[in-house]
């Protein structure tokens, strides 16, 4: 399945808060806990709450947590809270001749949705916290940052000579060369 960043963060952060029933942690707590940026925190953690899933506590010692049970909440519960699954009733495309029928694509589309709302409403936060660790590819969650395995620094997107140009890509004053648009398309 196809998901925003959004529901990501979404789905961490309610397998945290479902991980440490009955305890609130702030905002800033669960940014850091679930590598989710600070800045988006707060937006998904209130849509979550607007949708009854979290409770948000206020005070010295409030944050938010759980609302309801873990076996009570699925994943569908998360998705429909930020981004909700969009079901295809009429042909996108606006198309006259569609009007009585979706196209074989959008139907097939369509029953794509419907399965996954079916597989996402049938896999509970209790479910995932429950399976077997062995069963569980690491990503984090649920377990506490001092329980992780240490990472390799990330790399940028030309590999290990990321943050370094070439020494052909360098000036004579050590500068990197700019490319240029019509040299990129040379290549091609």
């Amino acid at each position: 399945m196809l998901h925003s960043h959004t529901v990501e963060y979404a789905m961490r952060a309610t397998v945290f808060l479902g991980a440490r029933p009955g305890q609130a942690y702030s905002a800033r707590a669960i940014a850091e806990e679930t590598d989710i940026p600070a800045a988006y925190t707060a937006k998904v953690l209130k849509d979550l709450a607007r949708a009854g899933l979290l409770r948000s506590l206020r005070g010295r010692k409030g944050g938010f947590e759980l609302a309801r049970p873990t076996a009570e909440v699925s994943l569908l519960d998360v998705v429909n809270a930020v981004a909700p699954m969009a079901r295809i009733h009429a042909c996108p495309l606006g198309r006259p001749e569609h009007d009585d029928a979706l196209c074989p694509l959008h139907a097939q589309l369509d029953a794509n949705v419907v399965r996954t709302e079916a597989e996402l409403a049938g896999c509970t936060i209790a479910g995932l916290l429950e399976a077997p660790v062995a069963q569980r590819p690491y990503c984090g969650f649920p377990h506490p940052r001092e329980n992780r395995p240490q990472e390799e620094p990330e790399r940028g997107k030309m590999g290990s000579l990321d943050s370094q140009p070439s020494p052909q890509s360098m000036k004579s004053d050590g500068n990197p060369t700019p490319i240029r648009a019509s040299a990129m398309e040379n290549d091609t």
